[in-house]
């Protein structure tokens, strides 16, 4: 399995094949006095709570300038690409433990985003680039509502327009000297149209001055051990359901697992085990395990991680919490057992280069602001009000829909 797939599967979404989604700027209300804790603005994107977001939402219709002029051409800090950006937009890279290397490029409050990847693989044409592309979106349940041959980075390539969950996304790939590249542009169904015309016209600027930095660059050795989460996938691709569960059962209560793969563990759990109520407890988890990767975004180490974290926090979300919060009552008992059995694992691993004092007092500081997020916005919430609102809405009440096995004694 090559980097491309192994890295797609590895994160069970496009994190690297689509891009990095971006939480649009919604807000939701409980009741009166939730109007003003709404979801954490999308300008900070530290969407750590989330529990008012399935009693009834709605759209935050707060128009932003859109820029429709771009800056003069910028070199990547990796001296290989130039593109010209958005006017005003900001720009981040990063190179993760894999060796991709990746540039964002995102408008002022998030919600629309260039992505350019870039993979050395010797072994990558574009044909087999196609195929993998083609076989995530099958995994992640994506639409591929346009595919045809073009011309990109003056090479043949590939173009894809993608429909997820509210995502819509263009997609152009190439391979250069045995370097993939992926560019692709993102926003929300209600903005794209505002942002396609400007991302499309940045896309067209995008020159490869050089493939040697990326086929030459040492890359630091992966801090985290993702091979758990592989080896599930694996089990779970060979329908050996029983030991994939056991080994998730493992993966989660070891201290060591890498905090963005509880995200994938739980999507996992949803609708591949069918054990709902356990891929509740770990989104939990995973929200608090990698809850202090929020807390940096300006800083250009850090950022990759943040986008990361906030990706697989929403998507995740969506797919979780609207079949949570049909029992409010329940909700609230499994969210402090969650919370509970996460500090028994001590602090995740520090990938931000912080010195541990400093580290540690952000995850005390992310573990406290989740408690008091669940003691302000959840605990309150009774349980009539909570039918009212979701039935208002038109989502489901009552007891949990197929919660499949409890949270197992390893988790409590």
């Amino acid at each position: 399995m090559n980097i491309i797939i192994k890295k797609a599967l590895t994160l069970t979404l496009l994190i690297l094949l689509l891009p990095i989604t971006t939480l649009s700027a919604e807000t939701a209300t409980v009741e009166e006095q939730l109007h003003t804790s709404s979801l954490q603005s999308a300008a900070t994107n530290q969407s750590l709570y989330r529990f008012p977001r399935v009693l009834g939402h709605s759209t935050d219709e707060t128009s932003t300038r859109v820029t429709r002029t771009l800056e003069q051409a910028i070199a990547s800090e990796y001296e290989d690409i130039t593109i010209e950006p958005p006017t005003g937009w900001s720009v981040s890279e990063e190179i993760d433990a894999d060796g991709i290397f990746s540039t964002y490029i995102l408008n002022e409050n998030y919600t629309a985003q260039i992505a350019i990847h870039r993979i050395y693989d010797p072994e990558v044409t574009l044909d087999s680039l196609t195929e993998e592309i083609e076989a995530v979106c099958e995994v992640c349940g994506y639409t591929i509502e346009d595919k045809e041959e073009v011309t990109f980075l003056e090479e043949d390539g590939i173009f894809f327009a993608v429909q997820a969950d509210g995502e819509r996304f263009d997609q152009y790939a190439t391979v250069i000297d045995d370097v993939a590249y992926i560019a692709t542009i993102s926003a929300g169904d209600e903005l794209w149209d505002s942002y396609k015309a400007i991302m499309t016209k940045s896309i067209e600027t995008l020159e490869v001055i050089s493939v040697e930095p990326i086929k030459t660059t040492p890359i630091e050795p992966e801090e985290v051990d993702t091979d758990a989460f592989e080896a599930v996938i694996a089990l779970i691709e060979a329908e050996e359901f029983e030991q994939a569960e056991v080994a998730i059962i493992e993966a989660v209560a070891n201290p060591e697992t890498d905090p963005f793969t509880l995200y994938g563990y739980s999507i996992i759990l949803f609708y591949f085990l069918e054990n709902r109520e356990q891929a509740a407890f770990v989104f939990h988890v995973a929200q608090l395990r990698s809850g202090a990767f929020t807390e940096t975004p300006d800083d250009s180490d850090s950022y990759g991680y943040f986008a990361l974290r906030s990706s697989l926090d929403s998507i995740t979300g969506e797919v979780i919490l609207p079949w949570l919060g049909s029992d409010i009552e329940a909700w609230k008992k499994l969210a402090q057992t969650a919370i509970n059995f996460e500090q028994t694992l001590g602090y995740p691993t520090n990938l931000l280069g912080l010195d541990e004092a400093a580290w540690e007092e952000l995850v005390d500081d992310v573990r406290d602001e989740y408690q008091a997020g669940m003691e302000e916005y959840l605990l309150p919430v009774t349980e009539s009000e909570a039918r009212a609102l979701r039935a208002e809405n038109g989502l489901s009440v009552g007891p949990w829909e197929g919660p499949g096995d409890p949270v197992p004694v390893e988790w409590r």
